[in-house]
């Protein structure tokens, strides 16, 4: 991971992480953080592409993240939405969301 890492470095400011569950996307392929993440100069960028990002912010906000977007269709619920960023910036970091093109950009007004 670190020498890819490295590679990556050279070229980009932030490395963006898809993290999936095999529930809203049907694969689970998410990246394995109970490694620690190896130093990024930019830092990481994390999407939630998940069901239940509640039960991920923990595990995902981890040191060296430093935003974190929550994919609003794995959620589906506005208050739910807005409930997790607002927990994702109490740990200091910036947040997202991050919508289909066929939703609405109306749903974003209530995580304004």
């Amino acid at each position: 991971v670190s020498a890819t890492v490295e590679i990556f470095s050279q070229i980009t400011a932030t490395l963006h992480i898809d993290v999936v569950d095999g529930v809203y996307v049907g694969k689970d392929a998410s990246w394995n953080f109970l490694e620690p993440l190896p130093a990024y100069g930019g830092g990481y960028e994390v999407h939630l592409m998940v069901a239940e990002p509640e039960e991920w912010v923990e595990r995902e906000c981890v040191p060296g993240v430093r935003r974190v977007i929550v994919q609003y269709e794995g959620v589906g619920d506005p208050g739910r939405v807005v409930s997790v960023l607002k927990e994702i910036r109490a740990r200091g970091m910036e947040v997202g969301v991050s919508i289909l093109l066929d939703t609405p950009e109306t749903v974003l007004e209530v995580c304004v």
